[in-house]
Order: structure tokens, then sequence, then C-alpha cells
């Protein structure tokens, strides 16, 4: 056995591997517990719903995933990492897990040890899932914003909800063509907070991360919308925006609540407010449990392609 093969099999290197497929493991489970958990209050409206709009929605659901990996793997190019997508996709995928393990980090903590293994370095990756957060609730703003006009909800007014699209679409415009400000503002935080953002200093723009920001958060309300129309047929023209506007609204909303894991509960309330004025508060509710269930549904999909794409291409001679 030669010496390269003696370091590889080194005793830290093997604890690292243990331990990094025992949390896989432990995620895994976790995930599958949450699956079951919900199949009770799912399983009667999947009887009856028509299958093309579950397969739909599943769909838009992990197209909507892909995006929010396109945009991380965007950022990290800009950053100097190059990552080709096929590989970057098996870590983001596989880096979803973590939203399943009780504790808001482990999704973020994930993605940055698996990211290592492809070069990028801890400081790389703590910036780009600030900017792809930042980016991610201030699309969402913007996208929020065509739900404005509807009076949705009697607590949130009419004008807050303009306010807040309108600044979530300019704060997006100036951290797409400024991404500077952003590594001005990061060192302006406590010295505790701070991040090195100096590979920032040479990126002019961030305009097709963004674009690929929006792409989620447009196809996250789609996934809703095929799944409002199927419950309550009939006109869907308000309900286009109600969709979009409201998964985007209670995206946010269940962002911002730190407290809450992956914003259970908050969400939900939320999007239940934005449609039930027209599907009806039941309808509304059926929707939203169905939404959540899916969409871990389509992570679980994109999961168990993981070992596809670690898989290395053969070139053809």
């Amino acid at each position: 056995m030669s010496a390269t093969t003696r370091a590889g099999r080194s005793p830290r290197k093997v604890l690292t591997t243990v331990l990094k497929w025992l949390i896989i493991l432990v995620a895994v489970v976790f995930l599958a517990r949450e699956v079951v958990s919900q199949w009770a209050e799912v399983k009667d409206v999947l009887a009856v719903m028509p299958v093309w709009s579950v397969v739909a929605s599943v769909v838009l659901a992990m197209g909507a995933v892909a995006a929010s990996g396109e945009q991380q793997r965007l950022l990290l190019l800009a950053l100097g990492h190059d990552i080709a997508r096929r590989e970057w996709f098996a870590v983001f995928f596989a880096a979803q897990l973590g939203k399943y393990v009780p504790g808001t980090a482990w999704a973020y903590v994930s993605q940055m040890e698996l990211s290592r293994a492809k070069g990028v370095r801890r400081a790389s990756s703590v910036i780009v899932m600030l900017l792809g957060a930042g980016m991610t609730v201030l699309a969402s703003f913007a996208v929020g914003l065509v739900a404005a006009p509807y009076p949705t909800v009697g607590w949130l007014p009419v004008w807050l909800r303009a306010l807040a699209g309108a600044l979530g679409i300019v704060g997006l415009v100036i951290l797409s063509a400024r991404p500077a400000v952003f590594a001005w503002a990061v060192r302006h935080l406590p010295e505790r907070a701070r991040v090195d953002t100096t590979t920032l200093d040479g990126v002019r723009h961030l305009w097709t991360p963004t674009a690929w920001t929006l792409l989620a958060t447009v196809l996250y309300g789609l996934h809703v919308l095929v799944l409002a129309t199927v419950t309550t047929p009939g006109d869907a023209s308000e309900m286009i925006w109600r969709a979009l506007g409201g998964f985007a609204t209670a995206w946010v909303v269940g962002f911002l609540a730190i407290i809450v894991p992956a914003g259970v509960g908050v969400r939900e309330v939320i999007l239940v407010a934005f449609l039930a004025p027209v599907t009806g508060a039941a309808a509304a509710l059926t929707v939203t449990v169905l939404s959540r269930f899916l969409i871990i549904i389509a992570e679980a999909l994109l999961l168990a392609s993981v070992p596809v794409l670690r898989r290395p291409r053969t070139v053809a001679s």
C-alpha cells in the first residue's frame, strides 16, 4: 500500500467520513418522519386530486428548488468558484436534508461542509448563503407586490404590502447592480458578525443569480396555483396573483420567523389568509397543507437523484 493510500485512510479522514454519513442518516430519518407525520393529513385529499395536478405541482416545486440551487452556484462562480452544474446540484440537493433536522442552521451548515469538498472556502460559503438569502427575501417582497391591490389580510394594510414590494424591487436592483453595497454593509457589522467580503470587490453585477432567484419564487407560486385551481375551479385571474403573492409573502414571513423551524405554521397562516377570500377557508387550508407535503416530496425526489449526479460521466472516445 502506497504512502498516499495510507494517508488517504488516516483515522481523522475515516472519522470525518463516518460522521458525515451519520448526519446524513439522521437527516434522512427526520425527512421520512416528516413525510409519515403529514401523510394522514393529505392522503384523503390526494386520493381525489387529479394525477396531473399532483405531478405538475411536484415538478414545479422541484424546478423551484433547482432554480435556488442555480442561484447559489452562480453566486459561487461570481466569487471565483467554478463548479459544474451536475456536481453542484449533488451538493445542494443533499444539503437540503439539513432543513429536516431540528434547528434552523443545519441546512446552511450542511451546504458549507459539503461545499468544502469542492474547494469552496467557508468564508465564500457564508457570503453566498447570506447573499442568496437576501436576494430571496427581496425577490419575495417584489413578487408579493403583485397581490398588493387585493384586500387580502385585514391586519396587513395594502399600503404596507405595496411599500414592502417597492422596497424589495429597489433593494434587488441595487444588490444586483452594485454587489459592493453588500460588502460595505457587512464591514460595518459588529466585529463578531463580520465576514471577509474582499472577494466581492471585483464582482461587477449579479443580474443572472437574481433572475434565477425570481424564477424560483414564481415557480413556487405556480406550484400553489395548480393546487388552488383544482380545489376551487372557476375564474383563475385573481387566483394567479393571490397564489404568487401569497406564497412569496408566506415564505418571507416564515423565513424571518427564525424561532420557528422552516417557518412551520407561520407560512401556512399567511398563505391561507391570501387564498381564503377566493377558495374559502377549508380549501385554502387544504392547499397549504398539501403544498408543504408536496414540496417535501419534491426535495426527496431531488435527493434521490444525488447518486446519479455524483456518478462520473463517461466520455465517448
